[in-house]
């Protein structure tokens, strides 16, 4: 006897891990073709990583008692058919590494030299693409079931070339060429110096384009006895 579970009816809805594991418990060599697809479907649907999607398969295998490899050529057909599949995987994985590490790309700075800069919560600091490559290759290896490429470097290497594309410039994006800010950057804000001398603690961001952090607090009812004397 198949469990029916009703198929998420909004892009934000995905069934969890459990839910497909359920589905799979339920699955015999008997089931119709009907109640293995109904349980792919939820598979693609939930959009798991390559070792979770290739553990239910194996499973799937198991229960109704055939090859792992007409269940992968049917998931793919399905997730083809439900539109899963982007137009561009390696657009895909460089957006959303941009968007999910990098606070939809606000955190993220590529200077017209080629470096790039992220903001880590408190000021910018240049970072690498070896960093920016492990943060792709983690995602790709997520979805790597659905590339039909030669191999992980290739789509780990486009989404790379992808990211470069979308945060190209020829603007001086870190302010490198202006006049700097009249700000001090300590660990719990951003010291703002006004044109009378007033200070006011402002909340760090990545628009300051700081590229420094003082490693101490600014404290407004601290004394300074010597620097007085």
């Amino acid at each position: 006897m198949a469990v029916v579970i009703k198929l998420p009816t909004k892009k934000t809805e995905k069934p969890s891990y459990e839910d497909v594991l359920g589905m799979v418990k339920s699955l015999a060599k008997e089931s119709t073709h009907d109640a293995i697809k109904q349980t792919l479907t939820c598979l693609a649907v939930g959009k798991f990583d390559a070792l979770e999607t290739d553990m239910i398969i194996t499973m799937i295998a198991s229960k109704i008692k055939v090859g792992k490899t007409p269940l992968k050529l049917l998931l793919k057909t399905i997730i083809q058919e439900q539109g899963l599949v982007p137009n561009d995987l390696a657009l895909e994985v460089a957006r959303t590494v941009r968007n999910q590490s990098f606070n939809g790309g606000s955190h993220l700075f590529r200077c017209p030299d080629g470096s790039y800069w992220a903001f880590n919560g408190t000021h910018c600091r240049r970072t690498t693409k070896a960093n920016l490559r492990k943060l792709i290759m983690e995602e790709a290896n997520k979805v790597r079931h659905l590339y039909e490429g030669k191999n992980l470097s290739t789509l780990v290497n486009s989404a790379m070339q992808c990211l470069d594309d979308l945060l190209g410039t020829d603007e001086d994006v870190m302010g490198f060429n202006d006049e700097p800010l009249p700000v001090i950057n300590c660990l719990n804000g951003e010291l703002r110096i006004g044109e009378n001398g007033e200070v006011k603690l402002m909340p760090h961001r990545p628009e300051s384009r700081q590229t420094y952090c003082l490693p101490l607090e600014y404290d407004p009812k601290a004394t300074c006895p010597i620097y007085d004397k």
